[in-house]
């Protein structure tokens, strides 16, 4: 074999899935050899396994969605995002896709629901959520003697995110707490 563009499909495929998520976009744009694997979903998917085991980057996906269950063009368009935001890290000059402004009492606790835009604010019987694409708050909870327990929150297929809360004394009311 001469050409990179003579090895067996089934060769081409093994050594695309040994790439970094960069040169594998890179030379998918640039190698009619690589080109013909591009249509494989395991390249895609050990693509993302590789993003989210070897480069310790996260993806956007709820807690509730399954690589396994993604098309084809889902796991190329999460590849993607990915890598976009891996080099926006990785520059000199990393760019923040948007930069908005709250206004959170200092005492609040925060954190984000990833896989989503929204940042959830808390403290001693209140809890907010806002929505960081325009800055508003979209739901809020007041109700004396709750807190939360931070642990990661859990974001659903459909959107939801289920967030455990606790009360410190008996309040006739739910403990979960599900923002829309």
């Amino acid at each position: 074999m001469s050409s990179i563009l003579e090895f067996p499909e089934d060769v081409l495929l093994e050594l695309a899935k040994d790439l970094g998520v960069a040169d594998l976009i890179s030379l998918l744009s640039t190698c009619r050899a690589v080109r013909k694997v591009e249509l494989h979903l395991s390249l895609w998917l050990d693509a993302l396994v590789r993003i989210q085991e070897v480069e310790r980057q996260p993806h956007r996906l709820s807690n509730t969605q399954n690589l396994n269950t993604l098309s084809l063009q889902q796991l190329q368009h999460t590849a993607q995002q990915c890598n976009r935001l891996m080099k926006n890290w990785r520059s000199d000059n990393p760019r923040p896709t948007c930069i908005r402004q709250f206004s959170v009492p200092p005492n609040h606790g925060f954190f984000c629901l990833i896989g989503s835009s929204f940042i959830v604010s808390h403290t001693e019987g209140c809890v907010s959520c806002w929505n960081i694409l325009d800055g508003k708050r979209v739901a809020h909870l007041e109700i004396p003697g709750l807190f939360l327990r931070m642990g990661v929150p859990c974001m659903e297929e459909d959107g939801r995110a289920l967030i455990c809360a606790a009360i410190g004394h008996y309040v006739p009311c739910t403990p979960q707490i599900y923002i829309h």
